[in-house]
């Protein structure tokens, strides 16, 4: 069988700023087809699109979707949804024999109603016991009902089996097949050395309980860790493609205090430089802010740091998330200056919007900018399958998270603040002056945000305006503004139609 590993072209983007900036901004090749490209079967083909990144003419893009016998998507966030959706509703018309399945923190959460818009097949958790025996029934009797952690309907009805036991080993993940990936997309621009960006995984899952991240229930709130060695081994193999900047996509890196020290000291040892990315929780480091300098010792470039607020009580209630050290403002700053001191960058995450939290207990952008080199705002969403989903569509109307878009609000009464704060890191002066004296990081990532956000923005066709004024329109429900965007992309012939006849466009 020929299988196709595909991220889509971003068919919906947004506008004036694209929802899903961050995946641009914190650019990294996706591990999931490599992986599993290691679990195929003997006898079958797989190849890889990067659609989102790739600088591909449509015209080659639909002869790579008419391709395959097998289709597979990682869906993973509510953003991209319609994207995602655009594509199947096109592989649909361009290859109607290919076979279509969907993994990903998004297509479990909404198993069913992927399955509606034209997906054959889900799977469930993590692959590595599934995947080969899925693979063997697709190219022999296609008896899903036998292969674990699969949702799919048979005779009109939805069938869905019970996932096998996680890997007690993640060592026993196969290391990712490299040659899927095109690291020519992926340009190292902190490194004189130059080279590409490189991905790895040391961890999978999170053992905290935080209210609003679905990654606890995903894992099934537990946290595995790769050995030190095979992180070293990855390493090694990423060097081998040039890879001089490694961004770590663990949902905790170092949650572990002892496993970390033992990992920042290999890593100290290693014999090349390394320029490490990585997402760590604030109270990792105020609970021993020496490690800051073992951090940077072991190759440590940028941290993105979980502030989510600067005020305890709405991290501990309306957050759930247990700090082990509660912070105060002084020792976030504290904290900042010893990081700035070490020449690592802070990109600062924050979270707005939860209903239960008054306006004066929100993090303004003028505290936020005092704790970070680069501070980012998000809405609060309760994604299904977050510890605190249930409670709050319970007690509030929560908008339909299939999709979002930053413009739309998540409750009713909800002013999107994300956008205004985000406003005011682009024009922050000092800040852009700050970054650009910086070490190379720095100064890069400044670049980087700009040169992304700005072609973006000018990048301005009829149907962006039509989209901008219609999440714009108040008079609508939330609800009721993202489902008319949803038709516009989804049952409307004629964009299909003229979607088809962009053979020479590249970006949308």
């Amino acid at each position: 069988m020929k299988i196709l590993g595909l991220n889509p072209k971003d068919f919906y983007t947004g506008w004036p700023v694209q929802s899903d900036f961050g995946r641009e901004l914190y650019r990294s090749p996706a591990l999931t087809f490599p992986v599993l490209k290691r679990l195929l079967p003997p006898g079958h083909e797989m190849r890889f699109i990067e659609g989102f990144f790739e600088p591909i003419t449509m015209s080659r893009y639909l002869e790579w979707i008419k391709w395959p016998d097998v289709v597979g998507f990682n869906i993973a966030s509510s953003y991209g949804a319609i994207s995602y959706a655009v594509a199947i509703a096109q592989i649909r018309r361009l290859n109607p024999k290919a076979f279509i399945m969907a993994g990903g923190h998004h297509a479990n959460a909404f198993a069913r109603r992927w399955l509606d818009l034209g997906v054959d097949l889900v799977v469930k958790g993590e692959a590595e016991r599934s995947f080969p025996i899925l693979i063997d029934e697709l190219a022999g009797g296609r008896h899903f009902e036998r292969v674990p952690g699969v949702v799919f309907k048979q005779d009109g009805e939805v069938v869905e089996t019970e996932c096998a036991p996680f890997l007690e080993n993640l060592d026993d993940s196969p290391l990712p097949d490299l040659s899927l990936i095109n690291f020519e997309i992926y340009p190292c621009l902190i490194d004189s050395r130059g080279g590409h960006i490189g991905s790895i995984e040391t961890s999978r899952g999170c053992a905290f309980r935080c209210k609003f991240c679905a990654v606890p229930g995903y894992w099934k709130g537990a946290q595995r860790y790769k050995s030190t060695g095979r992180v070293m081994e990855e390493i090694k193999r990423l060097e081998e493609h040039r890879c001089h900047q490694i961004n770590i996509l663990d949902d905790g890196f170092g949650n572990d205090a002892d496993r970390l020290e033992d990992l920042l000291a290999a890593l100290a040892r290693h014999p090349n430089r390394l320029n490490l990315n990585g997402f760590l929780r604030v109270d990792t480091v105020l609970k021993d802010q020496s490690v800051i300098e073992r951090l940077a010792d072991g190759g440590m470039r940028a941290a993105l740091l979980g502030f989510e607020s600067v005020n305890e009580d709405v991290l501990r209630k309306q957050f759930g998330k247990g700090m082990r050290v509660p912070p105060t403002l002084s020792d976030l700053q504290a904290m900042y200056r010893r990081f700035k001191k070490n020449n690592i960058m802070v990109v600062g995450v924050f979270i707005s919007g939860h209903p239960e939290i008054q306006p004066e207990q929100e993090t303004p952008y003028a505290v936020a900018r005092t704790v970070c080199d680069d501070p980012r705002l998000a809405d609060y969403m309760p994604f299904p399958g977050a510890l605190g989903y249930a409670e709050l569509a319970e007690k509030y109307p929560v908008k339909d998270m299939f999709f979002h878009d930053v413009k739309l609000p998540v409750f009713p009464w909800h002013n999107v603040e994300a956008f205004r704060f985000n406003l005011f890191n682009v024009i922050d002066a000092p800040r852009t002056l700050r970054m650009l004296l910086g070490p190379a990081q720095y100064r890069m990532y400044l670049l980087w945000s700009h040169r992304m956000l700005w072609p973006k923005f000018f990048r301005l066709n009829r149907m962006k305006l039509r989209d901008f004024w219609l999440l714009r329109n108040k008079k609508k429900s939330a609800n009721a503004r993202q489902e008319q965007l949803m038709k516009y992309y989804l049952e409307n012939p004629e964009y299909e139609r003229w979607l088809d006849r962009q053979t020479d466009r590249v970006w949308f």
